[in-house]
């Protein structure tokens, strides 16, 4: 009779256990393919990739394609491409929602989405090089970090691009996480069991956590991690510089409403407000439209701000008004009014004396943005550009600051094979007083269709760096005038 030893009885307790996790795996696994359970928390698909983004399909007589799967299709366009790229010269675009090409490219719509980025980037790839086929391909990813973004692109590698373009630096907020717990999120029994102890999460999306990491940190070890790959491969890689709205005239995270009650139609609303021009600074210019579609979407956190903000000063709706002084207190919607009025030098010397006010959030940030804001208005820029620069630094908000603006150079300096592609500078030479705005911007992040143009175009002319393509076109502003039209809409008021 063998004598049980300690090592002995650990194994025998080890190797049951080790089988009934990998069955419970297996079967939370087919429960959610059967559509049985949900194990996928939607904070987690910021940081992670969970499960395999691409299948593969053939028809006889038809090549190979590769198409998104549906876990792919919560944060990635829905993308359906030869899997043999042939003679086409093909790019990959990763990034966040500032790469996906919001609110023009979304997750799950068919790419490529009219007046994103990546249509753009192809558009104008195409008219610089006549004769030369351009795919790109739209791997933005919603809200996703660099660490998903890397994820994302390592999964990618089978399209064998001839270029990867990389835009992501906004949404770093949380540490990237060890190989172990990315490895456990893609198991399905362990991701069902980690939601149950968490209990019903945040619909809203990661949140903010309770203490920052060194984003910037973070992002330059993704960002090297990607172009260390790319590198091998012996492809080569643009990093982007992203450009930040510093002339936002709204509340910071207003576009992430509820999802659970705003539904897609005042969703759509929401943005087609700012698409068509009704925003501008800090003042809407199409009241009526912006009041039926905020009275028509009481959930609809944007409308509501920026039909409150619309009616400081004014004689309009007391609800959405008093909301607004609940939110920014009583001396900064007193700027904030007169500034509605006009009355801009007025704002900019009422909003300087404004004293500390304990109950408003953030409200140093929000006092020096509105300064900002006033003193641009009043031609006062060099107090503007000093106001809405610190105000950035102080409000958190999806957005690229100065350290993680500073990590993408250093990256693109130090690593051979990547080039820059130096969006945050474009914004500001296309900008009036080199600051950022609503001729380029809808919201603290995302472009309106001219600025995906210009920002495309600068992209081209970083590709050509790195030996792709020949550039831009010379006549920009025909090719974008050509296509506006070709698709019915106007440039943004004040649009360079």
């Amino acid at each position: 009779m063998h004598r049980r030893t300690l090592p002995r009885l650990l194994l025998y307790a080890c190797v049951p256990a080790l089988v009934l996790v990998l069955l419970g795996n297996a079967a939370a696994f087919t429960l959610e393919e059967l559509g049985l359970i949900d194990t996928l928390v939607p904070g987690d698909r910021a940081r992670f990739v969970e499960r395999e983004l691409f299948g593969f399909w053939a028809r006889h007589g038809v090549g190979e394609r590769a198409r998104t799967t549906p876990y792919a299709e919560l944060n990635l366009p829905r993308l359906d491409v030869a899997r043999d790229k042939g003679d086409v010269v093909r790019v990959l675009l990763v990034g966040g929602s500032f790469a996906l090409g919001t609110p023009y490219g979304d997750a799950g719509a068919p790419a490529p989405s009219p007046l994103s980025l990546a249509w753009w980037l192809e558009e104008v790839l195409e008219a610089g090089d006549p004769g030369t086929a351009y795919e790109v391909i739209n791997l933005g990813s919603s809200a996703g970090d660099s660490h998903r973004v890397r994820a994302v692109l390592e999964q990618a590698w089978f399209l064998d691009p001839d270029l990867v373009v990389v835009a992501s630096c906004n949404n770093d907020q949380m540490p990237t996480p060890r190989w172990g717990q990315a490895w456990l999120q893609r198991r399905a029994g362990l991701r069902w069991l980690t939601r149950a102890w968490r209990g019903r999460p945040d619909p809203g999306g990661q949140g903010a956590p309770q203490t920052w990491p060194d984003r910037a940190a973070v992002l330059r070890r993704n960002l090297e991690a990607m172009a260390s790959d790319a590198a091998g491969r012996g492809v080569p890689l643009v990093l982007a510089t992203l450009p930040t709205n510093l002339r936002y005239g709204q509340f910071a995270m207003s576009h992430r409403d509820d999802p659970d009650r705003l539904d897609d139609g005042c969703r759509t609303a929401a943005y087609n407000v700012l698409r068509t021009g009704q925003v501008g600074g800090a003042r809407p210019s199409g009241f009526s439209t912006l009041r039926g579609a905020a009275r028509g979407c009481p959930h609809s956190g944007l409308l509501s701000e920026l039909l409150g903000l619309q009616e400081l000063g004014g004689d309009g709706d007391p609800i959405a008004r008093a909301a607004i002084v609940e939110r920014l207190g009583d001396c900064i919607s007193a700027g904030v009014a007169l500034l509605n009025r006009g009355e801009a030098e007025r704002a900019r010397q009422h909003l300087q004396g404004c004293a500390m006010d304990p109950a408003v959030p953030d409200f140093e940030g929000e006092r020096l943005r509105w300064l900002g804001l006033a003193a641009f208005e009043a031609g006062t820029m060099g107090e503007a550009e000093e106001s809405l620069r610190q105000a950035v630094t102080m409000i958190p908000r999806a957005s690229c600051g100065p350290d993680r603006q500073g990590a993408i150079l250093e990256v693109a300096q130090r690593q051979s094979g990547v080039f820059l592609a130096d969006l945050h500078q474009r914004a500001r030479a296309l900008s009036p007083a080199g600051l950022p705005g609503p001729e380029l911007f809808l919201d603290t992040c995302h472009l309106n269709w001219l600025g995906q143009a210009h920002m495309a175009a600068e992209l081209a002319r970083a590709a050509r760096a790195a030996g792709v393509g020949q550039g831009a076109p010379d006549d920009l502003d025909g090719l974008f005038a050509s296509r506006a039209r070709q698709l019915g809409i106007v440039p943004p008021t004040g649009s360079p």
